[in-house]
């Protein structure tokens, strides 16, 4: 299953993927520095913390590309999603993506920024296999692969640990090829995301109608009852 990604809509703001700056270095260390974030991760020999300092340094090297992501509706970015690892001489490279603001979980938008990522990576960079790795118990993340239609392809036994408990990694690729196809076949028309939103703002919008009137009519029966 893939989602199809138009980039523009005439008067609607879609989610887009933007550089780091200076605030956007702090602002992903922030998220990186909590522990529902990075109890997830490994960045090699056990770190999982990764600082300001230190992601300054990764985009400066070649073999990282990493983006913050927005929601659509708004300009401030929500998430980060990186590929790392990134080899020209093997045309590879490694996914990893955390969710920021978790007001937006489970709405599709890490999905929608990762594969966006992988259209960069597989277009502009042209690498031809991204790999990626989720804990087992991490059943959002591993959700956000199989939508990309990656294809789990091992497992490392208890070599991560969290709450002094070891877990399994599941192992994941993906091929160009089959990037092209996910990205191509629209799982959902956005037109019909479109119309589903603006249908539960409506119902939204009617409910808070209708509390007001209720409490209009508590009042004035209370104001009758007074006299």
């Amino acid at each position: 299953m893939g989602y199809y990604l138009p980039s523009h809509i005439e008067g609607w703001r879609v989610l887009t993927l933007r550089s780091l700056g200076a605030d956007g270095i702090l602002l992903a260390a922030d998220w990186l520095a909590q522990r529902e974030n990075y109890q997830w991760l490994d960045f090699g020999h056990g770190q999982q913390v990764v600082t300001a300092q230190t992601l300054a340094f990764m985009l400066r090297r070649d073999i990282h590309l990493l983006r913050l992501y927005t929601a659509d509706e708004t300009d401030e970015p929500i998430g980060l999603v990186a590929l790392s690892d990134i080899s020209a001489a093997f045309k590879s490279a490694t996914l990893w993506y955390v969710l920021g603001d978790k007001r937006y979980g489970g709405l599709g938008y890490t999905t929608r920024a990762v594969a966006e990522m992988l259209t960069l990576g597989f277009r502009e960079l042209r690498v031809r296999t991204v790999h990626a790795w989720a804990v087992e118990r991490n059943a959002p993340s591993i959700a956000v692969l199989r939508r990309n239609n990656f294809r789990l392809v091992g497992r490392l036994r208890q070599c991560h640990e969290i709450d002094g408990r070891p877990c399994d990694r599941l192992l994941f690729d993906l091929l160009a090829r089959e990037h092209t196809e996910v990205v191509g076949r629209a799982a959902e028309p956005w037109q019909q995301i479109f119309d589903r939103r603006l249908l539960g703002d409506r119902r939204r919008f009617a409910d808070a109608v209708d509390v007001e009137q209720r409490r209009g009519v508590d009042r004035r029966a209370s104001s009758e009852r007074a006299l």
